[in-house]
């Protein structure tokens, strides 16, 4: 699946996608927009992740990571792939 593929699969359908790394992508609606969040995320992953270009928002004092485009996602595939 391609990042676009899973973009459109989570923003447009509302399709969690499980990682094989434990992490999930998932739909959240947040200040009023939709929004694909990474869940599962530790705090040793969050560099890596900005690199990708993920933003990284405090929200009720918890660090919370999301992917802003497809490119970003499809760069999250390449490194951590979906599960099987």
């Amino acid at each position: 699946m391609t990042g676009a593929e899973a973009f459109e699969a989570v923003m447009g359908r509302g399709n969690a996608l499980a990682l094989a790394n434990g992490w999930r992508l998932a739909r959240r609606r947040l200040m009023g927009a939709d929004r694909i969040e990474i869940e599962g995320v530790a705090d040793t992953d969050m560099d890596a992740l900005k690199r990708m270009g993920c933003t990284v928002e405090i929200v009720s004092f918890r660090a919370r990571v999301f992917a802003p485009s497809a490119d970003t996602v499809q760069r999250i595939l390449e490194r951590w792939p979906l599960a099987a």
